[in-house]
């Protein structure tokens, strides 16, 4: 395999949804070394959650970055974790299912097209 190839979407981007409580999850990006992530390109949903809802995810600080595609953009290098708040309309205990949609690139290469994980 040529060293330059861009990597597997799912080797290039890994991401985690942890439960930090009740009303928080925790969530971990990891671009691999020569990739990089969108900020404004990621959402998030429980699409079959019944009274649970995202908030604004609380971001951390980000890198500028000038892309070809998209001119100016927030961008992270590096692993980061990302707080989501949950609105909750019913305190019944639930399992629900996080759809996490994001994009990135692969540093002077290309760009993968939206991904969404579950």
């Amino acid at each position: 395999m040529d060293a330059d190839a861009p990597l597997p979407a799912e080797e290039a981007f890994q991401f985690e949804a942890i439960a930090a409580s009740p009303v928080e999850l925790l969530l971990r990006f990891t671009p691999a070394p020569g990739y990089y992530l969108y900020r404004d390109r990621t959402t998030f949903a429980l699409p079959d959650a019944q009274g649970v809802q995202p908030v604004t995810p609380i971001w951390p600080p980000s890198v500028p970055h000038h892309d070809e595609h998209f001119g100016e953009v927030a961008v992270y290098f590096d692993q980061i974790e990302v707080p989501l708040s949950l609105r909750r309309s019913v305190g019944d205990a639930a399992t629900v299912t996080l759809e996490a949609t994001f994009q990135g690139c692969q540093t002077d290469g290309i760009c993968y097209p939206p991904m969404t994980r579950q």
